[in-house]
């Protein structure tokens, strides 16, 4: 959501430290592909990626991203080089990059909160996290107004652990 301010430097910053700056801020480019960066980058990024997901599921905050939320948290994947906005779009479409792929960020996305409650059950199946008979009980529970916090939270924390114990080790 846009926000018109009268205030002509409404989007003036205080000045920030150059090594709390992003590259942009710096005037330098944005890293286009973080399959390229060293390992070291590459591992702070994909740490950070597992905080946000394991903060967002399992903290103590709702889980369902609100519109604000969604803004900050899609500018931050975008500047880990997850995801970018698709050219010549007329709405804010967004598109993983090759990195993002690589890391199912459509699925991260879900345990994230940040995908519509009612598309969450298709990406749980394309994951083969949740069969069909579930979704449907699950879209029938929403669709008679039970709440998709309550409803969605404890399905999806269960479809990431399965995710993340494929082998059944953690039992």
């Amino acid at each position: 959501m846009t926000r018109v301010s009268s205030d002509a430097n409404h989007d003036a910053a205080p000045p920030v430290e150059a090594a709390q700056q992003t590259p942009q801020q710096q005037g330098k480019p944005a890293p286009t592909c973080p399959q390229r960066l060293p390992a070291m980058e590459r591992l702070q990024v994909l740490r950070e990626l597992n905080t946000m997901v394991a903060a967002r599921l399992f903290g103590l905050r709702q889980w369902l991203a609100d519109s604000e939320s969604v803004d900050a948290l899609n500018r931050r994947l975008a500047e880990m080089g997850l995801h970018e906005l698709v050219p010549g779009e007329m709405r804010e479409t967004r598109r993983s990059t090759p990195f993002g792929l690589e890391q199912q960020l459509r699925l991260l996305r879900v345990f994230m909160g940040l995908i519509d409650e009612w598309d969450m059950p298709h990406i749980l199946q394309d994951y083969e996290l949740l069969d069909e008979a579930t979704s449907e009980s699950i879209w029938h529970l929403m669709g008679a107004g039970v709440d998709p916090e309550r409803l969605l939270r404890p399905v999806v924390q269960k479809a990431y652990f399965e995710f993340y114990n494929r082998s059944g080790l953690w039992n």
